[in-house]
């Protein structure tokens, strides 16, 4: 037998996928062989792949897809096997892309100018060769235009800007839509008259029918046809009669200006100023006589008069200026009597007192004289050089800083050293004198404190006042830093 078949066949029980001869042995029932002889065709299912790429959707074998798919579709051939188209289809989709665009007056897009508010629409090609669709919301906003007038004089500010000509000004500004506000000010400057005038006086000027008694630039204002200031400026000198005091003190007589004075008065002379105004001088005149004194004078061992000293009994003769800048003329009948005098060294303690032969109490060295008088009346001096030496080993110190926080370190201001003391006094101030601390007790200490607060870090000053035990005098003074 012959069989076609597609693909594969079946013949007794067994799978062929290919075209051959097939022989099947069988036993009779004469038990001899049967042998069947089958001449097998295969024909193959035909596929065929085909690819198809759409915007949007895509038509294939007659059915409208919309999506990326692979389509199958089964025909029959003429051999009666199935034939399979395999269709590969990608869809690509129209891209639409909104924006929005505001402008003033007009806008370009995409190459075309647009002057009104519209929707515009713009197709493009994409790379995949489907429609890109640009949708504009177009809104054209328009500038403003406004006419001002202005009249003014001499010069106009307008918008910050100072303008002197008349002329057509225009400004633009930025509208609350983002656009051009433009205002056409027509401006008219009628100018302000002005007329100078120079004008000199004497001591004072009438200028417009007021009096001025100083040097100024004098301003009158008047109103024009225009109704714009019509300015006299006025540059008024005022020229003072100049009046020069003068002071003139002579002995006996002087001549003023030519003429002879002999008493004390005021002399007023009256000139002509290169400006054609008044110069008086006004002189002060004191006459002062001279003045002849008689003195006698009783000294011992010498006298100074008038810078020069005298040793003996004799007259002398000074011609002297009086405070008047006359003479005074002086006769001194002078008479010199000699004093005793006896000189001698000696020692004392720093610190101590020291006896004077007159009884009078030191404690600084240097040169000191007991004076009394002799049976001439004049002194009879005893003087003494008085020279220190350090006697007393006792010392006393106080520190310049201290901890004023109550940490048991440093906290307090005393005293420290090897004396001891009749009398003590210690006080300390601030900065501006006010009193803080005093005590007698040489054992007491500040601890930084003033009414019961602590003062705040800083120097302040202390003064200590005290007698040891050997009378030694002192007043010690010094700053201390209080710390924190």
């Amino acid at each position: 037998p012959a069989i076609s078949s597609v693909e594969e066949a079946l013949p007794r029980g067994q799978f062929f996928k290919n075209t051959q001869e097939i022989q099947d042995t069988f036993t009779s029932y004469l038990d001899c062989d049967s042998i069947v002889i089958t001449d097998l065709t295969v024909n193959y299912t035909k596929r065929t792949y085909d690819t198809l790429t759409y915007c949007d959707s895509g038509l294939v074998q007659g059915t409208m897809y919309y999506s990326s798919q692979e389509v199958q579709d089964t025909f029959t051939t003429y051999l009666n096997c199935d034939s399979i188209v395999i269709t590969d289809l990608t869809v690509n989709y129209t891209q639409v892309t909104n924006l929005s665009n505001t402008s003033c007056d007009s806008a370009l897009i995409h190459g075309n100018w647009y002057y009104n508010t519209q929707e515009v629409r713009d197709t493009f090609t994409t790379y995949l060769n489907c429609d890109s669709i640009v949708v504009t919301d177009l809104i054209v906003n328009y500038t403003q235009v406004t006419p001002v007038y202005t009249t003014v004089c001499d010069s106009g500010l307008v918008h910050g800007i100072m303008y002197y000509n008349s002329q057509l000004i225009k400004d633009s500004f930025t509208s609350y839509l983002n656009c051009d506000s433009v205002v056409h000010t027509y401006l008219t400057v009628n100018p302000v008259k002005r007329t100078y005038e120079s004008q000199t006086n004497c001591d004072s000027g009438l200028v417009q029918g007021k009096w001025y008694s100083s040097t100024q630039v004098v301003n009158d204002t008047f109103s024009t046809y225009l109704n714009c200031d019509s300015i006299v400026i006025t540059d008024l000198t005022v020229n003072y009669t100049q009046v020069t005091n003068l002071v003139n003190t002579s002995c006996d007589s002087a001549i003023i200006h030519g003429t002879w004075y002999y008493a004390t008065q005021e002399v007023r002379d009256t000139f002509t100023t290169y400006l054609n105004c008044d110069s008086v001088v006004v002189t002060s005149l004191t006459v002062n006589s001279s003045k002849f004194t008689n003195t006698n004078a009783s000294v011992c061992d010498s006298m100074s008069i008038n810078g020069n000293w005298y040793f003996a009994s004799q007259l002398v003769i000074d011609t002297l200026s009086t405070h008047f800048n006359c003479d005074s003329i002086v006769h001194t009948v002078l008479k010199v009597r000699n004093s005793f005098v006896s000189r001698y060294k000696d020692t004392f303690c720093r610190y101590y007192n020291y006896e004077l032969d007159d009884g009078t109490i030191v404690n600084q060295p240097g040169i000191y004289q007991s004076i009394y008088n002799s049976v001439q009346d004049c002194d009879s001096i005893i003087e003494v050089n008085l020279i220190e030496k350090d006697c007393s080993p006792c010392t006393i110190f106080f520190p310049n800083a201290f901890t004023a926080n109550l940490d048991g370190l440093n906290d307090g201001f005393s005293s420290s050293g090897t004396c001891t003391f009749n009398k003590y006094q210690l006080s300390i101030y601030n900065r501006w004198g006010e009193l803080l601390f005093y005590t007698e007790d040489p054992d007491a200490s500040w601890d930084g404190t003033f009414m019961g607060e602590l003062v705040p870090a800083g120097v302040y000053f202390y003064s200590c006042y005290y007698i040891n035990n050997e009378d030694k005098v002192a007043n010690i003074h010094g700053d201390i830093t209080v710390l924190k």
